[in-house]
């Protein structure tokens, strides 16, 4: 999606709600890509995108060259066997290794990239900002342009914090005045096909702009992702993270409440945000969790919604980091969680960024376990059942790198 910015930079634009995307980057209109089923060999240079299930991470946009020994070496994921892959099987190759090493889907596709400029005092430049790996200048391979997301992988990919929904575009024209885009770079089509986000000429210049703490009295919009903590007098807590969708709602899915009679309509569901504010939108989220728990069962419950901004995703070179966890047992998604720092978060932010608890969890009986500098492990048991749903910053357990969450199933 891109946005053409006349009177305000503010603007800011949808994102897609699908969960997986592919794609590939379009060749020049006089070049033509490599025949798929050709062997890569050392020097090939490949322009990687990669995208992680559910948009848990941001999107990878990278250039990697294979070496003489038949590898390419991925940050995120070391060295990287390429010895007999075609151009149509290496993004598999990828996927495996990533999927291995973080337990999670990934999907990838590798297309050629261009070849290193000859000269630093090319004409075809643009001018590269804000949150990626190497601001500065990046030379295109001629006047003809390439697409933004090749743009940015040439400025080595993203930094942690980028959001890359709003990613700015200006351009200087000979003959009228100067033109300003918005290009959402989270809204990937979900097919093989060869994309067409946006295309950069000579003399753009391209901002990616870092996530920032909202105003709590500004309108949630979408693509706004929301860390919910939630309880009632007849469910189990719950805490997860939601995305606004291009309709301005939040889809809260039935399965988090699986203490809930089975019913056609799903509770909480579909919560219009459409007007609300970081401020009230927890009230929003209250009104309706309340209306369908009394539709449930004829009588009035009432409930404990806080809402705050949930951590920006990280990139995934920050799978070296050492700040990971693992999360296992009745979740939404089991393996490796990336703390935001070495300070730890509150086992509740940890949960929800493992997708929340799963279908069937004892949250009373949750264990950690945890090795200490001297080789000593200990093992925590949290019943999040005593969590506190207030509008205070939450400390009741905090999580630490090198811990490991475990929910157990519900039994009866």
């Amino acid at each position: 999606m891109i946005s053409r910015l006349l009177k305000s930079n503010s603007a800011r634009t949808p994102i897609a709600s699908f969960i997986l995307a592919i794609t590939a980057f379009p060749a020049p209109a006089d070049e033509l890509l490599p025949n798929n089923d050709e062997n890569l060999v050392p020097g090939d240079r490949i322009f990687l995108r990669v995208y992680s299930e559910e948009n848990l991470h941001l999107p990878l946009f990278g250039v990697y060259q294979v070496t003489e020994n038949g590898i390419i070496n991925l940050p995120v994921a070391g060295p990287i066997p390429v010895t007999g892959c075609t151009w149509w099987d290496v993004g598999n190759a990828v996927e495996g290794v990533l999927e291995t090493d973080l337990k999670k889907g990934f999907f990838v596709i590798a297309s050629e990239a261009p070849p290193t400029p000859a000269t630093s005092h090319s004409p075809n430049q643009i001018k590269v900002a804000g949150s990626v790996q190497h601001e500065g200048p990046v030379i295109l391979p001629d006047e003809g342009g390439i697409d933004v997301t090749l743009a940015i992988a040439m400025a080595g990919g993203f930094k942690e914090g980028a959001a890359p929904r709003h990613v700015k575009v200006q351009r200087k024209n000979s003959d009228q005045p100067a033109e300003a885009f918005i290009v959402n770079l989270d809204e990937i089509p979900n097919a093989k096909i060869p994309p067409n986000h946006f295309k950069v000429l000579p003399g753009d210049s391209l901002f990616v702009p870092a996530e920032t703490a909202p105003n709590l009295d500004d309108e949630l919009l979408p693509g706004d992702r929301l860390f919910l903590r939630m309880d009632s007098d007849a469910t189990s807590p719950y805490f997860g993270i939601f995305q606004v969708t291009d309709q301005l709602i939040i889809d809260i899915p039935q399965a988090h409440f699986s203490l809930l009679p089975v019913k056609s309509e799903p509770c909480p569901g579909p919560v219009p945000v459409t007007g609300c504010t970081w401020k009230n939108v927890a009230d929003a989220v209250e009104k309706v969790w309340e209306t369908k728990l009394g539709n449930r069962v004829g009588k009035k419950y009432s409930s404990q919604v806080v809402a705050t901004k949930a951590p920006p995703r990280p990139p995934f070179a920050a799978i070296e980091s050492p700040n990971w966890i693992g999360v296992g047992g009745q979740v939404q998604h089991q393996g490796k969680v990336l703390l935001p720092d070495e300070n730890g978060i509150d086992i509740t932010l940890a949960i929800a960024l493992a997708g929340g608890l799963g279908d069937w969890p004892n949250p009373s009986r949750i264990r950690v376990q945890r090795k200490n500098a001297d080789g000593s492990t200990e093992t925590f048991n949290v019943n999040l059942r005593k969590v506190p749903i207030t509008k205070a910053p939450l400390d009741f357990f905090k999580i630490f790198p090198g811990d490991f969450i475990f929910v157990p199933e519900n039994m009866l």
